[in-house]
Order: structure tokens, then sequence, then C-alpha cells
């Protein structure tokens, strides 16, 4: 069956190659031919999609690999708000989940199969259900915060020199006596602080999924730890299965596919091991519950139900149930990678705003609850009194998208011409960066931009008004203000009470409609609990590619470019602002020199690089930080984050 599945493969992506080769397709979105996108992506990478519908598509929408490729806030209101259009699944998520082996799921099915699925699963999601799980998302962060702040030793020169893969085989064997997620065991972790947050969200995931309590001692321990390094390895090793094709060659994808199949069937076993510890369905026999179920009384708030006893209530298959499980964690590990952008945009770019950020935490929160020495999370009913912590997980889903993009396939004709049948890739990353709907500082991190009393809009209002940007007409039109880039939104809506761009549907990290993503209650409550966890107990800071002084001296004979030009030097190729430098780019870190706008905040390089004046640091330029991203359709970061934590 293997082999067989192998040569299918082959035998598609010749066929695909032919068809690519000998025929043309014509379109109403024509767009650019393949050697400009192969340059775009190799030169700008995750900005490649911004660039090219800009040079290429007044209207944000075109044609690309014979899918409709579209940053258009109107097109994609409309799509997302068809019900028609939402059943559907795109063949190219069909063929994922077909080639990829154990990763079929929700996520992947269309039709009556998805709403089979959406009606198992949706009500585990929500806020009332998933707030239970707070006390191990909290509890799971600040376990790995405390190995790493006491054994973590990092040498900031050899970090970024250091290049890591998932676990061997072998070392998945390994047991933990205490089942901690972290340690001595993982010591990749502590050159990766992505690899560290996803640590402790695997707990959370853990417990939710299959009812594991990773603070419970016992017999299951081992099995805990085992089967979070092969969901670990097992995502990791998809990202590296497509660039190896690319660049090294069938062999090498060859290799990358066998090793992913021995991540899911390690994973396999794994939950074969599980199902036999968990209580069959009630009439199927009397056996007593599991040491894994029974203790969990002690997550408080909990419920008994989750993902794994309604599939094997409804009578599912081990593969079908190893497959499900995986599935669900590639689309929970979004949630480390957004904490992760947080913390390292909180801890390099915006102090002022972190310490604002932990003191508002201790004044809702506390700091323990007095009991046990346990760490209180945010629960659901303190998220409206925490201002700023709202402000920085709406500004960091906008700015570190967690998916370059989502596919759609349209079953009936659209009011803007799209005609049944065609695939549309929506382009988050560029519709969240697009300067004509969130101004210039769109590639700016600015959680003060989703205030509108803060001083930040007021000196950004009075900037638009002496430039002429303020928009008259829309400001008879509204009560919010005079700016072009505010627009009204609806309190359902992520972004609360307004939204600030010209189109509500430009701010779309859920997406919306019948398939907006039913875990985004779970995800802003375990973004809130990592935060937490990470930076009231604790000090976490990134350790930079080079100095604020290095940065200086690297800055000689560097040619100023304009907005919008690749930069291929950036790994990022972020739409720079006019006379923008990249600076400094080494791991996945970069620093951008670009001109400062009367309204962005100042950074943590901004204020050191002050003493720096005499020494040819122009006051009219301020430095920023940049996290490199893949631009393929799942968002990954190139490279490692080396950081270093200590107790407060």
């Amino acid at each position: 069956m293997q082999l067989a599945t192998i040569l299918f493969t082959l035998i598609l992506f010749s066929l695909y190659f032919l068809w690519r080769r000998f025929f043309s397709v014509s379109h109403q979105f024509p767009g650019p031919k393949n050697g400009e996108v192969k340059a775009l992506f190799r030169d700008v990478r995750e900005d490649a999609h911004l660039v090219f519908l800009r040079k290429f598509s007044p209207n944000r929408t075109l044609l690309l690999d014979n899918v409709i490729s579209t940053a258009d806030p109107k097109f994609i209101s409309q799509l997302l708000s068809s019900r028609v259009n939402s059943v559907g699944r795109s063949l190219v998520y069909r063929l994922i989940a077909w080639w990829l082996p154990y990763s079929d799921g929700m996520l992947f099915v269309g039709n009556k199969e998805w709403e089979r699925r959406h009606k198992l699963f949706t009500s585990l999601f929500q806020s009332g259900v998933v707030k239970g799980y707070m006390h191990v998302a909290c509890q799971g962060a600040a376990t790995v915060a405390r190995i790493w702040s006491q054994e973590g030793r990092v040498d900031a020169r050899d970090v970024h020199q250091t290049s890591t893969y998932p676990p061997s085989l072998e070392a998945l064997e390994c047991d933990h006596p205490q089942g901690e997620l972290g340690g001595e065991e993982d010591p990749h972790i502590s050159l990766d602080l992505l690899q560290l947050v996803r640590s402790a969200a695997l707990r959370t995931f853990l417990a939710w999924s299959a009812g594991l309590n990773p603070d419970e001692e016992g017999p299951h321990s081992s099995l805990i730890l085992r089967s979070a390094r092969c969901l670990d390895g097992y995502s990791r090793q998809c990202f590296e299965i497509l660039p190896s094709l690319q660049k090294e060659g069938l062999f090498s994808w060859l290799k990358g596919y066998l090793r992913l199949k021995a991540f899911g069937l390690q994973l396999r076993d794994c939950v074969g091991k599980l199902i036999s510890l968990h209580p069959p369905p009630v009439g199927t026999g009397a056996v007593a519950p599991s040491p894994v179920i029974s203790s969990r009384s002690s997550i408080p708030g909990t419920p008994l139900d989750t993902p794994l006893s309604r599939m094997l209530k409804d009578n599912w298959s081990i593969d079908q149930v190893t497959s499900e499980i995986n599935h669900l964690h590639g689309a929970h590990k979004a949630i480390a990678l957004i904490a992760t952008a947080a913390l390292c945009e909180l801890s390099e770019a915006h102090p002022s705003i972190r310490e604002r950020l932990v003191d508002e935490l201790v004044s809702v929160c506390g700091m323990k609850n007095g009991k046990d020495g346990e760490l209180c999370p945010p629960r659901l009913e303190d998220m409206e009194k925490l201002p700023t912590l709202s402000n920085v997980w709406r500004e960091t889903l906008r700015r570190h998208v967690v998916s370059m993009g989502t596919l759609r396939h349209v079953m009936e004709g659209m009011e803007v011409g799209m005609e049944s049948g065609k695939d549309v890739l929506i382009l988050l990353h560029a519709l969240h960066h697009d300067t004509e709907l969130w101004g210039p500082d769109a590639h700016c991190w600015e959680p003060e931009r989703w205030n509108k009393k803060s001083s930040y809009w007021d000196a950004r209002l009075a900037w638009e008004r002496s430039s002429g940007k303020g928009d008259t007409a829309a400001a008879a039109a509204t009560e919010c203000s005079s700016s072009k880039f505010w627009s009204p939104g609806s309190p359902s809506h992520p972004g609360g009470e307004f939204i600030p761009a010209t189109e509500t549907a430009a701010f779309s990290p859920f997406l919306d409609g019948l398939r907006r993503c039913a875990g985004m209650h779970f995800a802003r409550l375990q973004f809130a609990a990592i935060l937490y966890a990470f930076l009231v107990p604790f000090q976490v800071s990134i350790i930079p590619p080079c100095t604020p002084t290095e940065a200086l001296q690297m800055e000689g004979g560097e040619a100023e470019v304009q907005e919008g030009t690749p930069l291929a030097m950036v790994g990022g190729g972020t739409a720079l602002l006019p006379g923008a430098t990249c600076v400094a780019r080494e791991g996945c870190l970069a620093y951008i020199r670009e001109p400062s706008l009367p309204f962005t905040t100042p950074s943590r390089l901004d204020l050191e690089l002050e003493s720096l004046r005499g020494k040819g640091v122009a006051s009219s330029f301020h430095y920023r930080l940049h996290l490199v991203k893949l631009a393929d359709m799942f968002t990954t970061l190139d490279g490692h984050i080396a950081f270093k934590i200590s107790k407060r």
C-alpha cells in the first residue's frame, strides 16, 4: 500500500508538470508568468503575495497557478458569507489529506462529512468548555518556563548558527518520570522560543483532545511524553517535505515522506494504547475507568467529554481517530506561533507595552491563588478588564498571520463574475499588510492601533490631517474619526467595536461565515494563559542577531530602497517604507532601519540608540524587529529564535 501511494504520487507529479509545460489557461483574472512569480518568492518571500498583487492587479485579484488569488476585502466578504461556497472543499485540500499520512481531518473534508464532524466537535470548542483547560495551559507554560529558567543555558553567539531537526525516532521511546513536556530530554527546545511555547501548548491540547492530565503522575506519564513528541515531530517534518522537493530533489523528498510516515505510525501506536486505557462507550461492557480518565478531576472545571471520547462513541477506527487528533493538533499549534510572536514583540520591540500588560495582568488576575502556589490564568470574564491584552492579541493576529492563505471552492457563480468550479486562494497575509487598508505603518506591530482613545491615534489623526490623508466623507458617514483607515465593526467581530481599516473584512484572522474557525475562543484564552505564565513570574528576552552597535557597523554601504522593492538579504522582503534598509538578518530575525512615522511607538532599540545619536544615527529613523516567515500557505518561522528566561 505504501509503495502504491508513492508510485501514484510520482505519476501525479509527472502529469502535472507535463500539463503545465504544454497547456495554458486563459482567464478573466490574468496573472504573471511563472518565472516572475518564482523570482518574487525567492527574493521577497512572505510578502511575495502582496508585492505581486500590487504589481499585477490593481483590484487585488489575479490568476496564479490556475487558482484565483485575492486580497480584495469585498470579494472575500462575499465569498465567506456564502453558505454554498463554504461547504465544499478544494481539490488541493483533498489531495493533501490523501497524500500526507494521518492528516485527514475536519478542515480537509467537505459537504455532509464536514457537517457530521462539525456537529460532533463544535460544542467542545465553545468558551464555556475550553475555559476549564486554562489551568492546564497556564501551568504547562509555567512548568517549561521554570525548567529553562533553571537549566537552559544558551550561548547568544552560537545559537543562530545551530540547526535543529525533529528528534530521532529512537528518542520517541524515552520515558520521563514526571511526564513533563520539556527538560533535558529535549535539548533542542532551549534553542528556539517557538519550540518552548509549543511544548507548553501541547499539554493543553493533550488534556482537551484526549483527557491526558499532564500534571498527574502515573503509568500514563510516558504515554503523554511520547504522544507529544510524535505530534510535534510530525508537524515539523511536514514543513521539511515540500522545501526538500524543490531544493534537493525527489530522493530527499522520498526520505522525508518515509520519515513522516514513521512519525504517523508511532502516533497511531500511542493512540492505540490510549484507546485501550479509555472507558468504552456506555452499553458496550463494564470496564473500570482508567487512571488517565479518573485523574481528570484534578483539572478544575474540565468536563470528561473530549474529541477522543466522542470519536469512540461514534465508532471511529483507530486510523480515523489518529488522523483527526493529528489534524486537530495541526490547527492547535498555531496558538503557539501567535504567542511566540507576541513574546518576541513584547521582549524586543515594545518593553513599555510589556510592562503595562504585566501590571494589568497582576492587577486583574493576581500573582498566585494563595492555596497551593499555582498561577491564576485570566478567566473568560476577565477579558473585558484586560484591554492591553486584547489589543496585543488582535495586533499579533494581524501582523503575524497564522496562515498565509486559505482556499475556498466556488460551488456557484458570484456577483464579481466568478464562475463555479474554481478554487479561490484568500491571501490573508497580503490582506492584513495592505497599506491602502491599514495605513503606512501596516508592517509595524502597533497594539495601540486598536485603541481609538490612545495617544497613537491622536498623533495619527494629526498626521493624516496635516498631510491630507484624512477622509472628510468618511467622517460624515461614521462617528469614529476622520481617518480613512478606520471603520466601525460589530461586537461579535474579533476586532471588537471597530476595525481600523476601510473594509471590515480586511481583518479576518478567523475568517467568517459557516467555516469560521471553531477554535477562536480556545485560541484567545490559551494565548492569554501563555502570556500570563511567561510574563508575570518570568522575564523572557530574545537574543537578537546583533547588538545595536553592531547593527550600526553593518549599515555601511547599504543602498536605500523604495517601498515594495524586493530585498533578498532581509529574507522576508517586507514592504519597506521609502528609504528603509535592512540592517541585519540572521536566524529568523531581522532589524529594519526605516523612517519613523510621528505616530509609531518607539522600540527598545530606539531608546538604546538615543545615546548613539552623535555616531551617525539620524533621529528620523528607527529600528523595527522583523520575524521572517516562509511564504507557503501555512506560516512557519524560518530559523530559530534564541531566548533567555529568568525569574522576575
